[in-house]
């Protein structure tokens, strides 16, 4: 079955990007359909907080201790002059948006020192981490 690519066009979603209108010649944009909530804003509960609870007590919650690439004073992401891989960002994303979630201190405050660590590796240039 074939679709005519104007039919897809005008009836696809893409078009919650296009101007509703243009009649007095500015520009008038949709308002956003979903809207971020802040940190905290929701709890999880339920089947959703047990598989939270398995990745902080599984490998997003320990990756530090099995990872050698995660070694605190070992890394370029918190000494530039150490060689670094991507693997800290990617991880600490996700830890700390664990720590977020679940609400857990000790994530938080681990997420905030491991931040702080690479912020304060900027270079003159903007770059952070390991060279």
């Amino acid at each position: 079955m074939s679709i005519r690519r104007r039919t897809f066009l005008q009836s696809s979603s893409a078009l919650a990007l296009l101007p509703l209108h243009q009649a007095t010649g500015q520009v008038q944009l949709r308002p956003a359909a979903l809207q971020r909530l802040a940190p905290g804003a929701v709890k999880p509960t339920g089947w959703l907080a047990t598989q939270l609870d398995h990745q902080f007590h599984g490998l997003n919650g320990r990756f530090q201790e099995v990872s050698h690439y995660l070694q605190f004073a070992d890394t370029g992401w918190t000494n530039p002059a150490n060689d670094g891989w991507e693997e800290v960002p990617y991880w600490l994303r996700g830890y700390g948006d664990l720590g977020y979630v679940t609400g857990d201190s000790r994530v938080l405050t681990d997420t905030e020192r491991w931040v702080n660590a690479v912020l304060a590796t900027q270079a003159s240039d903007g770059y952070f981490g390991p060279a």
